[in-house]
């Protein structure tokens, strides 16, 4: 059985395959802190739900994309290790990515997201 902090982090990933950004925000913090990675292999800091809303939102969507949660882990009862696949198919170029996400909750809500490794395959 599904912790509600577990339950919260699998819709989140079923709305960002959605791109329901409105909903999205719902699940996040006020004062969500965000730890990406970008393009460059730098870690971008985002501060606040509007702003790691509108990264997502910002970001040309491929025609197809799956999101898949490989294996999700609580480790405290506020905190959980998930290991995510993101498989992009856009224009026959098809890249498969997975990435290790540590994500805190307070109140039942997406408090502190980290990418804490990421390794992408064409």
């Amino acid at each position: 059985m599904k912790s509600k902090n577990e339950s919260t982090l699998v819709r989140f990933i079923e709305l960002m395959k959605m791109a329901d950004y409105p909903e999205m925000k719902d699940l996040l913090s006020d004062d969500l802190v965000a730890y990406l990675t970008n393009s460059k292999g730098e870690v971008d800091k985002l501060e606040g739900k509007t702003a790691y809303i509108q990264r997502f939102s910002a970001i040309d969507r491929p025609r197809e994309i799956q999101m898949n949660i490989v294996q999700m882990v609580s480790l405290v009862p506020d905190q959980i290790l998930m290991m995510l696949e993101v498989a992009v198919n856009d224009a026959g170029k098809s890249i498969v990515n997975h990435a290790a996400y540590l994500v805190k909750f307070d109140h039942k809500k997406i408090q502190e997201i980290w990418m804490v490794g990421s390794t992408c395959s064409p």
